[in-house]
């Protein structure tokens, strides 16, 4: 039904269930993505600030864009899920440097002008490269590794801190879903497509992408609990992991304030 023009073709077989969605399979699996932030949004902003909505609603918009990608193939759907993924990584790398902001006015027009500008440049040149998806893999994985590194910083540069046992429990969780299960199923799954799709049209057309949308939207999704329960602690309050909707859901939540001992 869609004009087949993304630069990138998964292995799910095409129109295999319908002849109006391309990736049956991959759609519903999207949806994975949108959910959880949609949740953190009503459930997971203790400290009401605008960078914790901005990385939710990122995520969100990847999840949207992640269907219309899977469902039409078309570069407008592709578009529309992978900008907000660099996208998102620039509302991540905002958070973290303004972690320890008290008061981020100043802060905002100089770090939120220039990851704005950089997403800016990001987007031109993203559609500037439109048709060359190493283009796009080379500008997410790069952006991705520098948040991973920052990261990994502020989670283990003190062990001693009572609020590192929160912050690994946060990170230990995101990385091996994003990382550990939903991006090493994705590289092998792009590399082995022809092995792997026999198995995958006897099995209804379900493949390992699908596990990546997993993997990933719940990666994300912690990522962005990590960096509200580290900008909790910065402000001297206690970050708890907390689990709601029947204890399906995990949350951040802002406990007591801590007491300093002069």
């Amino acid at each position: 039904f869609w004009e087949f023009s993304s630069s990138v073709d998964f292995c799910e077989p095409n129109y295999m269930h319908s002849h109006y969605v391309a990736e049956t399979h991959n759609v519903w699996s999207s949806v994975f993505i949108a959910l959880l932030p949609l949740l953190g949004l009503v459930y997971s902003n203790p400290t009401n600030e605008w960078r914790n909505i901005v990385m939710f609603l990122t995520l969100i918009t990847v999840g949207i864009g992640s269907c219309a990608l899977h469902g039409t193939l078309h570069w407008v759907g592709q578009s529309m899920d992978e900008i907000p993924m660099l996208w998102m990584n620039m509302a991540i790398l905002f958070s973290l440097y303004n972690v320890n902001t008290i008061r981020p006015r100043a802060a905002v027009s100089f770090s939120g002008i220039l990851l704005f500008a950089m997403g800016i440049m990001q987007t031109i040149g993203y559609y500037t490269m439109r048709h060359v998806y190493d283009f796009f893999l080379f500008s997410y994985i790069s952006s991705v590794c520098v948040v991973i590194a920052w990261t990994c910083y502020l989670v283990f540069y003190d062990r001693s801190s009572p609020d590192y046992p929160v912050r690994v429990w946060l990170f230990s969780r995101a990385t091996i879903s994003f990382i550990f299960i939903g991006f090493s199923l994705w590289v092998y799954e792009m590399n082995h497509c022809e092995i792997l799709l026999p198995y995958y049209m006897a099995a209804s057309g379900m493949t390992f992408h699908v596990l990546w949308h997993i993997g990933s939207g719940l990666g994300g999704y912690l990522l962005i609990l990590l960096m509200i329960a580290i900008r909790i602690q910065s402000l001297g309050n206690v970050a708890e992991v907390d689990w709601a909707l029947g204890g399906i859901l995990p949350v951040v939540k802002k406990g007591s304030p801590k007491v300093l001992l002069v």
